[in-house]
């Protein structure tokens, strides 16, 4: 797609570096230099750990700035320590993110933005009751629902002993879990 719009795209494999494919780890560290400084790159912005490690260390030796947007609350502490070094500035999405880094010292390395929603995406005719009847939810029913990747730390266990709670005290409630599993690509 961003082809289309006539931008130029370069891909650069980053192998996962819990294989045998980390072994070619410094050739894919040189691409990325080489990529930086044949393209005088200025700003990096890497999503994600493993880009971060690529990345950053490239961006270190270029001495070119590079940011790290971090949506994940679960740390590594010593990668994360790793990759806050790297970091000229670390992204991240919220409060509970930004707990993972309450040991970075340098408080203004760390700049908080909020995850945006494209609200041109959803289409406010569409009557919630036929929302309900597609997904068979009852159209009297007072509605609670979670929406989030379906991993340990969203927390689906405490909206589902909460349902379980709330239900004893009122039958008409439904509760809605919309999302997906782990990201299957290794990522």
């Amino acid at each position: 797609e961003i082809k289309k719009l006539g931008v130029e795209v370069f891909i650069i494999n980053m192998p996962s570096l819990r294989s045998f494919s980390a072994l070619f780890f410094p050739f894919i560290v040189i691409k990325f230099i080489l990529f930086f400084k044949e393209q005088a790159i200025d700003l990096i912005h890497v999503n994600g750990s493993r880009s971060m490690i690529y990345g950053g260390i490239a961006a270190k030796i270029c001495d070119t700035t590079i940011i790290w947007h971090v949506r994940i609350i679960k740390s590594d502490i010593f990668l994360d320590r790793l990759l806050a070094f790297l970091s000229t500035r670390i992204v991240i999405i919220s409060d509970a993110v930004s707990r993972r880094f309450l040991w970075v010292r340098n408080r203004a390395k760390i700049v908080k933005i909020y995850n945006g929603v494209d609200l041109c995406e959803f289409n406010p005719t569409i009557p919630i009751s036929s929302i309900r009847e597609e997904i068979g939810i009852r159209k009297d029913s007072f509605l609670i629902g979670i929406i989030s990747q379906l991993i340990p730390w969203k927390g689906h266990v405490y909206f589902l002993r909460a349902a379980s709670i709330l239900l004893e005290k009122n039958p008409f409630i439904d509760f809605l879990i919309v999302g997906d599993d782990i990201i299957k690509n290794g990522a």
